[in-house]
């Protein structure tokens, strides 16, 4: 008896003898995605993904703004407080982004440090 070659379902001419560990559709080295828990094909990680993504449109402005208006407020004070701004800074940039992570609701986007940093850099101007 013997056994029908697989091949991937994404290039039909690629013979393979991987699956997705989630979905069981063949896969090839070049569409196999490491994860800590095996290989997956690369729809099953976009869709794991997309669960983690859950900020909404209002989020990217308030975090923008927030930083803006934290970054901005913390370099005025950094006039007073002069060398000692230096031993502050970390603390002060660490409630900035808790106050962030406040505002949007905990909720979560790969954009959302960048549209945060815009804002920092705003704030700076």
């Amino acid at each position: 008896m013997t056994d029908a070659a697989l091949v991937c379902a994404n290039h039909p001419g690629r013979e393979t003898s991987l699956r997705c560990n989630r979905c069981g559709k063949p896969i090839c080295g070049q569409c196999a995605v490491r994860t800590p828990v095996g290989y997956r094909c690369t729809e099953c990680v976009a869709g794991q993904q997309k669960i983690f993504d859950t900020a909404r449109w209002i989020d990217y402005p308030l975090a923008g703004i927030v930083t803006a208006l934290g970054v901005g407020l913390a370099l005025l004070l950094l006039g007073f407080i002069g060398f000692w701004g230096l031993f502050l800074a970390p603390v002060v940039g660490g409630g900035l982004a808790e106050i962030v992570r406040w505002v949007v609701r905990r909720r979560r986007s790969r954009r959302l440090p960048w549209v945060a940093l815009a804002g920092g850099v705003l704030g700076m101007l």
